[in-house]
């Protein structure tokens, strides 16, 4: 557009000379004309190009917005099941162990030796006293004292049944309780788990859209001092100030392109809004080659990587 202009200028202005050399008043003031009309209908352009292109990085920055905000749901939601599945595993684990557990405790209380009956002092006394009736040749009182011997024995049996059946519930209720323990201190390494990814979910959701937020704004921002012609730089047909190298690479008013290149495909970093731009130092080497890289850059950094 440039060029075009500037040879229909130097041509509209030697028909002018020549027009004015002739005396031809008329076609040099309508020469002048064309080229003010010139002029202002290149500013349009320019301004009409300059409408379009904020409005393609804008458009840029929603399909950016949209790609990070999807790439965050499905990278956090991964994270949610991974920890979910890691839970599930360790409960599957602890269950496992625990009926393991539980089939030692039957072998070994299966293999515990059975205790030999143990008489009471009474039964003891009433055994010897028994025995003493007999030698004395107390017959009878003997009879009386083996009666009340047989009455108590399975009294006595019972009794010690009892304290092993006791002993035996002792230690399953030793070890239900060790199991309930194991299972809430499942419980609670599950949750803590839940929680933590949780939290950590809520501190992400909040940086993402703030960094969002703050690259909506940097561009807004930008686009809104491009219109306004801000110091240094001319909308002009010949600029006083050249755009510094990089520009597109570097520049907030490109934000939408460079987010949506740094989401897209992985090729371009957005930069941050916090560190200082060498201005002579030249771009990074992109992982493209050159050509295929001039031809990404040309469509605005939207193509995706060939295979």
């Amino acid at each position: 557009m440039v060029n075009i202009l500037n040879q229909a200028l130097k041509d509209t202005e030697e028909a002018r000379k020549v027009a004015v050399h002739k005396k031809k008043y008329k076609d040099a003031a309508r020469l002048s004309a064309v080229q003010q009309t010139m002029r202002v209908q290149f500013r349009q352009r320019q301004q009409a190009q300059l409408v379009r292109q904020q409005e393609h990085e804008l458009k840029q920055m929603a399909l950016a917005k949209d790609i990070i905000r999807k790439k965050f749901k499905d990278n956090w939601d991964r994270e949610m099941n991974h920890v979910q599945n890691e839970c599930d595993i360790a409960d599957q684990l602890l269950t496992q162990k625990q009926l393991k557990d539980r089939k030692i405790l039957k072998r070994r209380i299966k293999s515990l030796p059975k205790p030999k009956n143990r008489m009471s002092k009474q039964m003891v006394d009433l055994k010897l006293a028994e025995e003493h009736m007999a030698q004395n040749h107390e017959y009878k009182v003997a009879a009386e004292l083996n009666k009340r011997i047989q009455k108590q024995l399975p009294i006595e049996k019972a009794r010690f049944h009892n304290i092993y059946e006791k002993r035996i519930q002792r230690i399953e209720q030793n070890h239900y309780k060790k199991e309930e323990f194991a299972i809430d201190l499942q419980f609670e390494k599950n949750k803590l788990n839940k929680i933590r990814i949780r939290d950590e979910k809520a501190i992400a959701v909040i940086e993402v859209k703030r960094q969002l937020a703050n690259h909506e704004l940097a561009l807004r921002h930008a686009l809104k001092n491009e219109v306004n012609e801000p110091a240094g730089y001319k909308r002009t047909v010949k600029p006083a100030v050249t755009r510094r190298k990089n520009f597109d690479r570097t520049s907030s008013t490109r934000r939408g392109t460079q987010v949506l290149a740094s989401v897209s495909h992985a090729r371009l970093e957005a930069p941050s809004l916090c560190d200082m731009h060498d201005f002579n130092s030249p771009a990074k080497v992109s992982t493209l080659g050159w050509k295929d890289f001039e031809e990404s850059k040309r469509l605005g950094y939207t193509q995706k990587r060939p295979n």
